[in-house]
């Protein structure tokens, strides 16, 4: 072909990749996707690494893998689910470029524990921020040209190439060696110029004017975004992409407007090309059209769609007389394909701020105005650090033990903590929805000379003794309007899978276990009885009179020592949470949830360390200060030392 369009030359090279990537291991490739087959996994790529991150999803579907996601860097950015049980593939030909770099961190900001790397790059940035992480892995693919481009051809094909190999190799029938000589044959075939001439032929009177309409199986997606995004990204014409019933949908009026500046290209499959065919039978006549077809549309045809995609932009932009390599970038492009915003963004969306965003995107309270919590995080973080507390207020179940272990005693080391606080004089208060147990357990582990110096709010705040007060001796006096509730509750058993209430005569509790549906008895139970309330921990929901508050042992500390600041922690910062209000002072830290309020209620380390855990290197990290005060010294929370 002489003078041929660059985006030709990439194409007449393909075979060197080709060859290269099925002479090339894929052993370490075969491994990593085996050992993620049973996790859920997020694929994030941009360009001609989204088409990639498709692929890789639809091998893991023909695996039987867990639900895989595919996202680019900004959605995965955004995002707010919890990764620490699925694995992230990122996908990214130079591995250099600041949209991919802002979703890796982004991966370990939300508590991801494995994470794969894909590039063509041995040199790529990605390369070296992986080496940082020991969850990290590099897969580095080989290509026989340095550098794609404008569209990806030899990254992205060669990506695929090693996909297929591997999937193939972990796969419960591997076909092994037999594989590379279909290869061959199907790929090089597509490659050669003969096939491209007469691919080309098929899209002849294609017009700039023109509107391609592209239909595909949805198993062919990573090829039908493919040609979307070269098409569009290197402004052949105008180009719509949907499945065939979609299509059907609403879709095709374009047809009926517009028949002489419509051309379709569908895409089909064995279960498919029934679905093109009755509407083909029914499309106007004269309608240009070309069609492919890709039996299974399995890995292996799936790969053969992606490399005639790549022919199918060559004829489009031969029709048009644009090369898809050189389509005439603007000035501009460069530096918005530069930008780093995102990168400045995923910095700031730390672990406790995608905690509040999460929150408030679950309340998603209309009321609420916008509000910058990075911002707000750090000025959180500055009270903290410049506050003098002169009393720290715990919860109990789910902060000073865990949930699981809520019936076996703190920890020693944080009771020796606990010790150290109150012989410097700062004050320790206990706040808990538990009773008599809780205090049975505190007395075993903290020293006996610290117990009438300890404040235990009992049933969230309704009863108030010192520790070394035996409350199971000294119980408090029924609430008139609980001991309604309990007989109220009796007669209306419909929301109890079994009937199991604790009644402590100030406060009612059942385990969540229990309940039908919570949300329904709280609802119930603020309509009967507007005297009460509810607040739920982790395991149970508990309805108290609405005088009582964990709150009130923070007011004897603050009476205690005038003047200066309380620290607050518990582990239900939630709306209905039990922790709730007690968080909601000046210097309430959450261990495990939080709210959307954006002054307090705030996490100290994301979702990676909670529960006691967390609360043992606060208490580490308070250092006496004078007069019966402590201070925080943040720098203490990042190490644990």
């Amino acid at each position: 072909m002489p003078n041929a369009p660059v985006f030709s030359t990439k194409l007449d090279q393909l075979p060197d990749t080709v060859e290269l990537c099925l002479s090339t291991s894929c052993e370490q490739l075969g491994r990593s996707i085996a050992s993620e087959l049973s996790s859920e996994a997020y694929m994030v790529g941009s360009g001609g690494s989204a088409v990639v991150a498709e692929y890789a999803a639809h091998c893991r579907r023909t695996l039987g893998a867990r639900p895989t996601i595919v996202q680019t860097p900004l959605e995965f950015v955004l995002g707010q689910e919890a990764l620490a049980d699925a694995a992230v593939w990122f996908f990214s030909a130079r591995g250099d470029n600041a949209d991919i770099e802002a979703a890796f961190n982004a991966a370990f900001t939300r508590g991801t524990k494995t994470v794969h790397v894909v590039t063509s790059n041995a040199n790529a940035k990605l390369l070296a921020l992986a080496g940082q992480h020991a969850g990290a892995q590099a897969h580095v693919i080989p290509v026989s040209t340095e550098r794609d481009g404008f569209l990806a051809t030899h990254s992205l094909v060669a990506a695929a190439l090693m996909w297929l190999r591997a999937s193939d190799a972990v796969s419960d029938a591997p076909i092994g060696h037999a594989l590379l000589p279909e290869v061959r044959k199907h790929v090089l075939t597509r490659l050669s110029r003969e096939e491209r001439v007469h691919i080309a032929w098929k899209f002849r009177d294609l017009k700039t004017s023109d509107t391609l309409i592209l239909l595909h199986d949805p198993r062919l997606f990573a090829a039908g975004t493919l040609i979307e995004t070269s098409v569009w990204e290197a402004a052949l014409c105008a180009i719509q992409r949907t499945d065939f019933r979609n299509f059907a949908h609403g879709r095709h009026v374009w047809l009926a407007r517009r028949p002489e500046s419509a051309f379709l290209l569908s895409l089909t499959g064995i279960e498919t090309r029934t679905l093109w065919d009755g509407l083909q039978v029914l499309a106007p006549n004269g309608l240009r059209h070309a069609g492919f077809d890709y039996n299974n549309c399995g890995r292996f045809e799936c790969l053969i769609a992606l490399v005639e995609a790549l022919v199918f932009v060559e004829a489009i932009g031969r029709a048009v007389d644009i090369d898809p390599a050189k389509p005439g970038v603007g000035r501009f492009g460069s530096g918005m394909y530069d930008d780093a915003a995102l990168l400045d963004l995923s910095r700031r969306l730390g672990p406790a701020v995608r905690m509040k965003t999460a929150a408030v995107a679950k309340r998603d309270d209309p009321r609420l105005t916008a509000t910058d919590y990075y911002a707000a995080e750090q000025q959180f973080r500055a009270r903290l650090s410049t506050a003098r507390f002169g009393g720290v207020v715990l919860d109990y179940d789910g902060t000073l033990v865990t949930t699981d272990a809520r019936f076996d005693p703190p920890d020693r080391e944080m009771m020796i903590q606990i010790g150290r606080l109150i012989n410097a004089g700062v004050g320790v208060a206990i706040s808990t929805g538990r009773g008599g147990s809780a205090g049975e357990a505190l007395r075993e582990a903290v020293a006996q000379q610290h117990h009438a110096s300890i404040a235990i709010g009992y049933y969230n705040g309704a009863y108030v003794q010192m520790l070394d007060v035996d409350i199971r001796k000294t119980p408090p006096q029924a609430n008139a309007d609980v001991q309604s509730a309990a007989s109220w509750l009796d007669r209306n058993r419909r929301f109890f899978t079994c009937f199991n209430i604790k009644n402590s005569g100030v406060q009612l509790t059942v385990e969540h276990r229990d309940l039908v549906n919570t949300a329904e008895l709280v609802d119930a139970i603020s309509t009967a009885f507007p005297m009460l309330r509810t607040v739920e921990s982790q395991h149970s929901l508990d309805i108290v009179p609405h005088a009582a508050c964990k709150t009130v042992v923070a007011r004897l500390l603050a009476h205690k020592h005038s003047g200066a600041d309380i620290l607050c922690i518990g582990d239900s910062g939630h709306w209905r949470g039990n922790d709730h209000v007690l968080l909601g002072e000046p210097f309430g830290v959450s261990v495990h949830r939080v709210c959307d309020r954006a002054e307090t209620c705030w996490t100290l380390f994301g979702p990676t360390l909670t529960g006691p855990a967390a609360v043992a290197r606060i208490l580490r990290a308070l250092a006496p200060d004078v007069g019966g005060l402590a201070r925080l010294d943040l720098s203490l929370l990042e190490t644990g030392t």
